[in-house]
């Protein structure tokens, strides 16, 4: 049940980034997944085996909806965040990306509820603040990669 339900919510967030106005070129957009990807996982790995502030169960099943959302829903989501950044309307802007944190949060308190994570030692305002970081250096990212195509542009 809870692979379906990983899977699922994953699937949304693809279709979800399929159906809104990107700003970022596709290569753009691989080379950042890979980076959100690394970046999510080293931050978790930390939390997971080093502080074991989260624990993820054992359950075979548990264990691979876990991957799923880490290893596709989460950076898929903060690819979305990206192109987000990118808008021009600054309410649009932060409200688009206020959502994404409000739907990491959700999606953290879900995992939580199937039983893939248990979280002794966390809270909601930690949840909400390891978005927000997932966020902000997924804006960092889109930045550098956006100047360095300025560059680039300018030197050609």
């Amino acid at each position: 049940m809870s692979i379906a339900v990983c899977v699922f919510i994953t699937w949304c967030t693809i279709v979800a980034l399929a159906l809104i106005p990107k700003k970022l070129t596709s290569l753009e957009m691989v080379f950042l997944f890979f980076v959100c990807t690394i970046f999510e996982l080293s931050v978790f790995n930390i939390f997971n085996l080093n502080l074991q502030w989260m624990m993820v169960s054992k359950n075979v099943e548990k264990s691979l909806a876990d991957l799923v959302m880490r290893l596709i829903c989460i950076p898929v989501a903060l690819l979305m965040a990206s192109n987000f950044i990118l808008y021009s309307s600054k309410f649009l802007k932060w409200g688009l990306t206020a959502a994404m944190v409000l739907l990491g949060v959700l999606m953290q308190k879900t995992i939580e509820w199937l039983g893939i994570l248990s979280t002794p030692n966390w809270n909601i305002g930690y949840t909400a603040l390891l978005f927000c970081s997932y966020i902000v250096f997924t804006g960092l990212m889109t930045i550098f990669i956006t100047r360095l195509k300025q560059a680039e542009g300018q030197l050609a």
